[in-house]
């Protein structure tokens, strides 16, 4: 999602996820890491913005979870991205994730939002 400051003109762009999960415990997302195509990641750590945390169908001491979160990105990091995509692994406590964005993904969301 783009969203653009009219005051400064500035483009200020966020990844929404959601994850959905059955487990006996919610994972606690709190941070995501960027990775190369080979895999390898860096140390920074980027917070993550829970925006909601969901328990249902809960039977025999396990529940499913959706986690509903969002992530930053600026325009020069999606600039430097678009001509080879970009893998982010999100962390919680328990379990890695790994999302993937494709070249073609960030090609059309940079034309749409550039309008």
């Amino acid at each position: 999602m783009g969203t653009k400051d009219i005051n400064s003109e500035n483009l200020n762009h966020k990844i929404n996820l959601t994850i959905i999960y059955n487990s006996k415990d919610k994972r606690n997302y709190a941070h995501a890491i960027f990775c190369d195509k080979w895999n390898n990641c860096d140390d920074t750590k980027q917070s993550l913005n829970v925006d909601s945390v969901v328990a249902s169908n809960c039977k025999n001491s396990k529940c499913d979870y959706t986690e509903s979160m969002s992530l930053d990105l600026s325009e020069s990091f999606l600039m430097d991205s678009i001509d080879k995509g970009f893998s982010m692994r999100l962390i919680s406590d328990n379990k890695t994730n790994k999302i993937i964005l494709s070249k073609p993904y960030l090609m059309g969301y940079m034309k749409a939002t550039q309008m």
